[in-house]
């Protein structure tokens, strides 16, 4: 990618080493943080407390990546219909 290539896009479509924009980047590593909170939860003791704090942080630690990716596919629906 060119220097006035990437002066002219947004940052969120700026590419790094891996080909992938910053956008994309936050997308996956969203869903691997999710990955890792599910393995937590998993591993917590089987306890009330324990199930209690499993299913707290379940909610809480999961729903990032789909909301990341509901905002992507709203903003696409916009830049569609203008």
């Amino acid at each position: 990618m060119s220097k006035s290539q990437i002066i002219s896009n947004p940052k969120s479509q700026i590419e790094d080493d891996t080909g992938l924009s910053k956008a994309d980047l936050l997308g996956e590593r969203l869903i691997d943080f999710a990955v890792r909170i599910i393995k937590l939860a998993a591993n917590l003791p089987k306890t009330a407390a324990g199930k209690h704090v499993a299913g707290q942080i379940l909610r809480s630690g999961t729903s990032p990546a789909p909301n990341y990716g509901e905002r992507g596919a709203e903003r696409e629906h916009l830049r569609f219909y203008s």
